[in-house]
């Protein structure tokens, strides 16, 4: 605890405490790759999982690598992601 709040009753250490815990989230980190062979639909396959819009006509071949960082939050419940922006 901060020495502040340390000279503080216990009461109020408590309080600092509980509220410290209430505003806490526990954060996982995962790298998801999509791989497979040339021209299957990984680009597509991102796409929709990430809620972008997929071009139907015919698609030109990636080049090297694509990165989409993202923030997902996972119900631990039912395992749903939820993608921000969807």
């Amino acid at each position: 605890l901060p020495p502040e709040i340390c000279r503080m009753d216990k009461v109020s250490q408590n309080l600092f405490r509980e509220a410290l815990e209430a505003g806490k989230e526990k954060v996982y980190h995962i790298r998801l790759m999509v791989v497979g062979h040339l021209g299957v639909g990984k680009t597509t396959l991102t796409k929709r999982i990430l809620g972008e819009n997929v071009n139907e006509e015919p698609h030109v071949s990636t080049e090297g690598i694509e990165v989409h960082p993202r923030c997902v939050k996972i119900d631990l419940d039912t395992k749903e992601w939820i993608v921000e922006g969807i």
